[in-house]
C-alpha cells in the first residue's frame, strides 16, 4: 500500500493547478501518489491540467492519476471521486489553489506513523497568502483531545481540507467522504465527522502550527463566491448537531456549555455575514440585498438565546470567543441579533467599514507576500521533533510548543485519559502539568498524569494557590495518589502565591496501571430464577467478545444446559444465601479468574456490540471502574453514582454527569470492572452482605488507599433497574463538588469575619 494519497480537486484555474503541482514536485519524499480530480467545464482546461499532471509524473517518477467523469460536479462530489480512487494508507486533500512547503508531507507522515503517538488525524494552521507564502515559521506539535478541539473551535472555525491528513480507516469510520448536499460547508461537516470518530475512539488529534500549508486568498475562491451558502449551511449544520442530544452532550457538554457553544456559532455567522458584505462593492451589495436580508433575518439564528452558565476564569481561558463576565453572564454587545431590525443593521452597517477593510487587505497583500521570483517556493521549515519534554495543559490557544517540547491539550475533568499517549509519556524525561487547579478535578487529573510519568523522569507543576488546591495541598495529594513513588526535587516561588514544584519518580506505579491486558473474565451472580437473563448475558459475550475469555457463574442451583455452553464454568455457592453474601461471591469470581480484567455483575446485564472495542480504546490503566448503563428503551441506568456519606449512615444518592468527578463517587454494585492486580490489594469486605452499602465501602476504602474510582467508556444494557428512580441527576459543575444543588464538605465552611470574631 502506498503510504499517502494526495487528492487535488480542481475546477479550471490551470495556472494555479500548475503551481500546486510544482509544490508537490518539490516535496522531500517520494512515497505518495497524486490524484487530480477534475470537473472543469472547458475541454481545453481539462487537456492542459492533464498535461501538467503528466509532466509532473515524468519529472518525479511518482504515481499520478488524472480523473474526470463529468463537468461541474461541485466541490464535494469532485473531491469524493478522488478519495474513492485513492489507495494510500493516509489521505489528504490539497485544493488546486493551495501550496505545501517542501517538507510538509515528510512532516505529516513522520507524526502519523510515529508509534509513540497513535495518531490518525492531523491538521495544520495555514499560512494565508496572495502571491507566495512565507513558510518561515517552525511549527510546534500539539496533541489535542477531540472534545476539547470541538468545543473550543468547531462552532466558528474548522481545519481546512488542504491542511488535514487522516488514516483511511477513519474515512471508512465516518461513512465515506464529503457531504454532497452542501456547497460550502461540506469541508466543515467532513472535519467535524473526523473529530467525532476520534472522540469515540479516545484518540488524540495532532495539531501543527503555521509553516507547512499555504492557503491562497483570491477572488475566484469558493470562499468568495458562496458567501450566502456559508451562512445558511452553517446554520443547518449547527441545527443538526444540536438535535443529536447524546452526541452533543458527549462532545460538547451539558446545557450551560452546550448553549454557549451554539450561541458562539450564531455570533460567528453574523460576524462572517458582516465581513462578507463589507468586502463587496456597492453595486454587488445592492444586487445581493435580497440574499443578505434572507440571511440577516434568518429565524433560526435570530431566535437563538444565551443561557448563563457557571463559567470560571478557566472557562473564559478555554473559550475566549464567549466573552463571558466572571459571573457567567454575557455582555449584551456580544449577543446575536435579537430582532429583525438589529439583524439588518448588523449586516448592512458593515458597508461603512468596507473601504477600510479593503484598504487593509490590500496593504496586507503588499507587505506579507514577497514578490514572485525564479527561486520558487521558500525552503520552509524542517519537520518538528517530538520532544522528551511534555507539557499537559487544559486549554487550546496560549503559547505554542517550544522546540523540543510537545504540548498535550486535554480537558481537565473526568474524561482526562492518558492511556492513548502512554508510549509518548514512556519516552519523556520531563513532564510539566500546567493549571492543575483550574477547576475542581485536580485529583483525577493528577492521578492520570502521575501514573504515566516514567522512572527517573521529573514532574514539574507550576501552581498558583487558589480555593481548589494550594502548593502544600498538592504535596499531600501526590503522596496520597502515588505513595512513595515520587521524591521532592525542589520548588521555587515566583510571586505571591505562585510556585513551581518539582518531583522525580523513584518507584513504579501500582501494578494495576502497567499489567498487560490478557483477556476477560466475565463473572455473573444469579439465584437461578432468571435463566433468560443468564442466557442473554452468555449470548452477548459469545457474539461480541472475540478476545480470550471465560464466563464464571456463581449460582446456588444447577443451570441446566447453560453449564455446557463454551467458556462457561459454574461455581456452586450456597452459604448465607438468606443474607445475600454477595461480597463473598464477587471475591470468589476474582479469586478464580484467569484473565487480567474482570467484569462482575448481577443477572440483569448484557454486553453491547462495541463493549470490547470501547474498552480497548479507553484503556486498561485503572483499578476499579464503573461503566455506562443503558436500559432497553435507551434511558440511562444507575452507573456513575454518588452518595453523600463516608458509609457510616444511610444516605441519599444521585447520578453524576459523565464529565464530573466527586470524592463521594462510588461504583454501583450491579456491575463492576476490576483489574485482578488491583483486587488482590482491595477485595470486597466479606463482613458485609447485600444492601449494606458494601460497594460504597469498597470504593471508600480504595480511595483512602490512593485509588481513584474511574468511569470506563464502555456500555452495558440492563434488563431493568429499580434503583435509578431513587438517584436524580446532579448538574455538572467544575467549580465545586456538588450534591443535590449545594456544595459539600470543606467548601461549605464559612469563616467568621474579623468584626464578628472580635
Amino acid at each position: 500500500m502506498i503510504p499517502l494519497s494526495v487528492v487535488v480537486p480542481t475546477h479550471g484555474r490551470v495556472d494555479l493547478v500548475r503551481e500546486t503541482l510544482a509544490s508537490l514536485r518539490a516535496q522531500s519524499i517520494d512515497g505518495f501518489e497524486v490524484i487530480v480530480t477534475d470537473d472543469s467545464p472547458r475541454a481545453e482546461d481539462r487537456q492542459a491540467i492533464e498535461a501538467a499532471l503528466a509532466d509532473y509524473a515524468t519529472a518525479t517518477g511518482r504515481p499520478a492519476r488524472y480523473l474526470f467523469t463529468a463537468a461541474r460536479l461541485g466541490q464535494a462530489r469532485n473531491t469524493n471521486q478522488g478519495l474513492a480512487a485513492a489507495s494510500g494508507e493516509y489521505l489528504r486533500i490539497l485544493h488546486s489553489d493551495d501550496l505545501l512547503a517542501p517538507r510538509a508531507l515528510e512532516a505529516e507522515l513522520g507524526i502519523l506513523t510515529d508509534p509513540r503517538l497513535d495518531v490518525r488525524l492531523l491538521y495544520h494552521d495555514v499560512e494565508p497568502f496572495r502571491t507566495r507564502p512565507r513558510f518561515n515559521r517552525q511549527p510546534g506539535v500539539e496533541l489535542v483531545q477531540p472534545s476539547l478541539l470541538a468545543r473550543s473551535v468547531l462552532h466558528s472555525g474548522t481545519p481546512l481540507p488542504s491542511a488535514t491528513v487522516y488514516h483511511r480507516d477513519l474515512l471508512a469510520a465516518i461513512g465515506g467522504g464529503m457531504r454532497e448536499d452542501f456547497d460550502f460547508l461540506c469541508d466543515w461537516d467532513f472535519a467535524l465527522r473526523l473529530v467525532v470518530a476520534e472522540h469515540r475512539r479516545h484518540g488524540v488529534v495532532a495539531h501543527l502550527g503555521p509553516g507547512f500549508v499555504g492557503w491562497r486568498l483570491h477572488g475566484d475562491s469558493t470562499t468568495g463566491r458562496l458567501w450566502h451558502r456559508h451562512f445558511l449551511e452553517h446554520e443547518q449544520l449547527m441545527a443538526e448537531l444540536a438535535a443529536d442530544t447524546p452526541l452533543i452532550e458527549s462532545l460538547v457538554g451539558t446545557w450551560g456549555i452546550r448553549d454557549a457553544f451554539f450561541a458562539s456559532a450564531v455570533r460567528y455567522r453574523y460576524r462572517r455575514l458582516a465581513a462578507d458584505v463589507a468586502g463587496m462593492g456597492l453595486i454587488r451589495a445592492l444586487t445581493s440585498l435580497p440574499t443578505i436580508l434572507r440571511c440577516a433575518l434568518s429565524p433560526a439564528s435570530l431566535s437563538a438565546r444565551l443561557t448563563p452558565a457557571p463559567w470560571s476564569w478557566l472557562g473564559q481561558w478555554r473559550y475566549p470567543d464567549l466573552a463571558m463576565r466572571p459571573n457567567g453572564t454575557v455582555p449584551a454587545s456580544t449577543r446575536p441579533p435579537a430582532d429583525p431590525r438589529q439583524g439588518v443593521r448588523f449586516a448592512l452597517g458593515a458597508q461603512f467599514a468596507a473601504a477600510v477593510i479593503r484598504a487593509g487587505k490590500a496593504h496586507a497583500a503588499r507587505t506579507s507576500d514577497p514578490a514572485d521570483g525564479a527561486a520558487g517556493l521558500p525552503a520552509g521549515p524542517a519537520p518538528p521533533v517530538i520532544g522528551s519534554v511534555l507539557e499537559v495543559r487544559p486549554c487550546m490557544g496560549g503559547a505554542r510548543a517550544e522546540t523540543g517540547r510537545t504540548l498535550v491539550l486535554t480537558e481537565f475533568n473526568n474524561t482526562t485519559n492518558t492511556w492513548p499517549l502512554r508510549r509518548l509519556f514512556a519516552g519523556a524525561t520531563h513532564v510539566v502539568l500546567t493549571a492543575l487547579n483550574g477547576n475542581a478535578f485536580a485529583e483525577p487529573v493528577l492521578s492520570q498524569v502521575a501514573r504515566v510519568v516514567p522512572s527517573g523522569a521529573r514532574l514539574e507543576v507550576p501552581l498558583t494557590d487558589n480555593h481548589h488546591l494550594t502548593s502544600f495541598g498538592f504535596k499531600a495529594l501526590l503522596d496520597t495518589l502515588a505513595p512513595g513513588e515520587f521524591v521532592w526535587d525542589g520548588q521555587s516561588r515566583t510571586q505571591g502565591p505562585s510556585h513551581v514544584l518539582t518531583y522525580r519518580r523513584v518507584k513504579a506505579p501500582h501494578a494495576t496501571y502497567t499489567t498487560p491486558h490478557t483477556g476477560w473474565t466475565f463473572g455473573l451472580l444469579t439465584t437461578g430464577s432468571r435463566l433468560e437473563n443468564v442466557e442473554r448475558f452468555v449470548d452477548s459475550i459469545g457474539a461480541f467478545c472475540q478476545e480470550p475469555h471465560e464466563i464464571l457463574i456463581v449460582s446456588p442451583v444447577s443451570l441446566g444446559a447453560i453449564e455446557t455452553r463454551p467458556h462457561v464454568r459454574v461455581l456452586r455457592f450456597t452459604e448465607h444465601d438468606d443474607l445475600g453474601w454477595i461480597t463473598r461471591k464477587k471475591n470468589l469470581v476474582c479469586a478464580e479468574a484467569q484473565y487480567s480484567d474482570i467484569l462482575v455483575c448481577h443477572d440483569r446485564f448484557s454486553l453491547t456490540p462495541d463493549f470490547c472495542e470501547a474498552m480497548a480504546a479507553w484503556g486498561y490503566s485503572y483499578g476499579l471502574a464503573a461503566m455506562h448503563v443503558r436500559l432497553p428503551d435507551g434511558r440511562r441506568g444507575l452507573d456513575w453514582a454518588v452518595v453523600s456519606s463516608q458509609n457510616r449512615v444511610w444516605s441519599s444518592g444521585g447520578l453524576l454527569d459523565y464529565r464530573a468527578w466527586s470524592q463521594y463517587a462510588y461504583n454501583p454494585g450491579g456491575a463492576t470492572l476490576v483489574r485482578r492486580a488491583y483486587w488482590r490489594d482491595v477485595p470486597w469486605n466479606e463482613n458485609l452482605f447485600w444492601n449494606e452499602h458494601e460497594d460504597v465501602e469498597l470504593c471508600r476504602r480504595a480511595q483512602r488507599a490512593g485509588g481513584v474510582i474511574a468511569l470506563a467508556d464502555a456500555t452495558l444494557v440492563a434488563a431493568e433497574d429499580r434503583w435509578v428512580h431513587h438517584n436524580p441527576r446532579i448538574p455538572f459543575c467544575e467549580e465545586n463538588d456538588v450534591l443535590f444543588g449545594r456544595p459539600v464538605g470543606e467548601q461549605r465552611i464559612r469563616f467568621l469575619s474579623e468584626k464578628a470574631a472580635a
